[in-house]
């Protein structure tokens, strides 16, 4: 899951959206569900309670003694534990003021029981009581929806024959419909979900103290319609404002509102690094991920949101509805999520304030509204550095809006969204109010009905004018009003893939308006300014660039914002990722921390690659994957390929390193160790070289006067 922040949530967010309890503040107890005991009083690793429920009645009845409870990998049912009934649907675990609940421990029998990796260690909080979930199958026998009968026309029949139920085949397959099916249609629907907990876990009037960390919360079946707390919630039902970090809501179900996570009226959670996959709801549900309920303000960051679906025929909101309510979304994904109705990822019912920064949608649809958001009944909307890509509906293939509500798009990129009917990436509809883009790249989306501009909006006659300012709008924007706009291709570094970052050269570089950006009211960067302008842009990286080799086309003191969601930036390599991106992402190294990416260093020659394995000699050097005895910054492998040096006794040292340590001897000081040259001749002394010089003359004298003495 991406993350944001400038590239990370800044400390000072996290603080202040995000604070948790710390256990220097009280004890910690354990859980283990295979605690070897004999004692299981939640002391220790070995001697921890095996249900959380113990652990939880215990925490609650300390007078705020327990700080944290830490549960190791395992799977944890709400009916298991002392005072509890085996498959009791209405049992829940119930988050306490005060409490840490901290899922990814080792637990006992680890080497290190107090181990944390929430991936590697799964503590897994689930609504299936029984444990036969697991072969349910995607028949739309064992769903709630609009059609006549069911996919499987055995279970079918055994449905519709059964007394009070023939109303399943001929009006829609409804909920009720469905659970008969799981119970009676065999392997059709052989998961059996209709005995699963109603809500897994429970957060009534609770504050941020009251915290939920590194759990998979899943299996839950708030599947009783029209009864409080049965029909909503299914993986937590909420009525406060508690701390829900790192968690994993997946295969939770309701019958109406929010399958992952109801929110009652007035709350307020904070939900951070976050997964929402494959929760689902009944006929008419709402909120697959989240649903909030009237005056309820949750802000959440840096949370996936995939694959939920809502079928049906009347769902809203794949993954997250607003009802009467406002919240805040950071650099959240939205990917995959279905409705039959509207509201791809996002429905947005009635006056509330929906703000949404640095998030993409790509992918969702709706089989009539809005492809990724529908806007319904006076919201005001404001999305902010956010992509919208490949979203599809029957009308407004990214983003579908009436009844009086407000929307603002600022610095999107809205590309390759489709319609059936109109509106590829917008359409405003009957008595719509305001409508504005500033910055905005609004790029090869389509409809079946529209030509020139009206294929990427759609203004109906009768809601109030859209103003259209700095931006690049496919086919030329044709209403009122309007400066700094284009109808240029923008030059996007690969569309096909999904790569919407700009290219050099871009005519949308350096091209939009600095006034058109919010403040940067949460401080995502950390330098106490609120009143700056937002500062990252998609990536998280600087959203105020300058390119010298670019005219500044737009409005503002430079540098001049960029149009669209991504802000050109440093790619030394030409991949078409900002270099800051590669580094983080791991694409790219950094071995001497210089923020730039080693293969630049190499081919910009600050620094040398001489055995061409694209790392950095210095780094080899100093990471001890090279040697280099000789000190003159290069791997001694490279002084040898290159003749520089040699290693005549093939001990992979460099002969003069070999010297110079004293391992080898150079007797006569020619660089050449003494046995790669045979014996060397002794050293001979002056005096030596005297007495052999003296020897010589006489021996020569010796033989003259013997050769005049012999006869002629």
């Amino acid at each position: 899951m991406r993350k944001f922040t400038p590239l990370r949530l800044s400390s000072a967010l996290s603080i202040v959206l995000f604070s948790t309890v710390s256990s220097a503040s009280g004890s910690v107890i354990y859980v283990d569900a295979e605690a070897v005991g004999p004692t299981h009083d939640g002391s220790s690793w070995c001697s921890a309670y095996v249900h959380l429920q113990d652990a939880l009645a215990d925490a609650s009845s300390s007078g705020g003694v327990v700080a944290e409870i830490h549960v190791a990998d395992g799977i944890y049912t709400p009916d298991q534990g002392s005072d509890q009934t085996p498959g009791d649907r209405e049992a829940t675990f119930q988050l306490l003021n005060g409490v840490a609940i901290m899922g990814g421990y080792a637990g006992c029998g680890a080497p290190n029981p107090d181990d944390r990796d929430i991936a590697a260690y799964e503590t897994a909080l689930s609504g299936d009581l029984n444990g036969d979930d697991a072969n349910a199958t995607e028949s739309d026998c064992c769903h709630a929806h609009l059609g006549v009968g069911c996919d499987n026309e055995v279970c079918q029949d055994l449905v519709c024959a059964t007394d009070g139920y023939d109303d399943c085949c001929t009006g829609g397959w409804r909920e009720r419909c469905a659970d008969l099916a799981l119970s009676v249609c065999g392997s059709t629907c052989s998961g059996d979900t209709t005995d699963n907990s109603y809500n897994v876990t429970f957060g009534a009037s609770v504050s941020a103290t009251a915290v939920i960390d590194g759990v998979v919360i899943e299996s839950g079946n708030a599947n009783q319609f029209s009864h409080p707390h049965r029909d909503s919630g299914g993986g937590m039902y909420i009525a406060g404002s508690p701390t829900v970090t790192r968690c994993a809501f997946r295969n939770c179900h309701a019958a109406w509102r929010g399958a992952a996570i109801y929110n009652a009226p007035d709350s307020a959670p904070r939900i951070s690094n976050c997964t929402f996959t494959g929760n689902t709801g009944g006929l008419g549900a709402a909120g697959m991920g989240i649903y909030n309920d009237q005056r309820c303000h949750p802000v959440v960051i840096n949370c996936l949101f995939t694959a939920n679906l809502g079928h049906g025929g009347t769902n809203l909101g794949g993954a997250i509805y607003n009802y009467d309510s406002s919240i805040t979304l950071i650099g959240c994904d939205f990917v995959g999520n279905v409705v039959d109705a509207a509201g791809g990822a996002m429905g947005n019912d009635g006056p509330g304030t929906i703000t949404v920064l640095n998030c993409r949608f790509m992918n969702n649809s709706s089989g009539w509204l809005g492809g990724a958001v529908v806007n319904l009944n006076d919201p005001t909307t404001t999305f902010t550095d956010c992509l919208f890509a490949g979203n599809t509906a029957e009308d407004g293939g990214a983003i579908w809006g009436r009844s009086f509500h407000t929307l603002a798009l600022v610095n999107c990129t809205i590309v390759n969204n489709s319609a059936g009917d109109r509106g590829g990436a917008l359409s405003l509809r009957y008595d719509a109010a305001g409508a504005t883009l500033s910055n905005c790249i609004v790029w090869d989306n389509s409809d079946s009905e529209g030509s020139g501009a009206e294929l990427q909006v759609y203004h109906e006659a009768g809601s109030s004018e859209i103003a259209v300012n700095y931006s690049c709008i496919q086919g030329g924007w044709a209403g009122d009003g309007g400066v700094g706009n284009i109808d240029l291709d923008p030059r996007f570094v690969d569309a096909s893939s999904g790569n919407l970052r700009l290219l050099p050269g871009s005519p949308c570089i350096d091209a939009g308006d600095n006034t058109a950006l919010p403040a940067d009211e949460f401080d995502l960067d950390d330098d106490g300014d609120t009143s700056e302008p937002i500062p990252f842009d998609l990536d998280g990286l600087a959203r105020f660039l300058d390119d010298p080799a670019m005219p500044d086309t737009g409005n503002g003191t430079a540098p001049i914002v960029d149009m669209g969601a991504f802000e050109k930036s440093d790619d030394c390599n030409l991949n078409g990722v900002p270099d800051v991106v590669d580094l983080l992402d791991g694409t790219s190294a950094d071995c001497n921390e210089n923020a730039a990416p080693d293969e630049c260093d190499i081919a910009g020659g600050g620094s040398t690659d001489c055995n061409a394995n694209n790392v950095p000699d210095d780094c080899e050097i100093a990471d001890g994957n090279a040697t280099d005895c000789n000190g003159n910054a290069l791997p001694d492998a490279c002084d040898l390929a290159a003749g520089t040096n040699r290693d005549c006794n093939g001990n992979t040292t460099l002969d003069d390193c070999d010297i110079a340590a004293g391992t080898s001897a150079d007797t006569d000081g020619n660089g050449v160790p003494d046995e790669c040259q045979g014996q060397p001749v002794p050293a001979v002394s002056s005096w030596g070289l005297l007495i052999l010089a003296l020897m010589l003359l006489c021996a020569g004298k010796a033989v003259a006067m013997r050769r005049r003495c012999e006869p002629t």
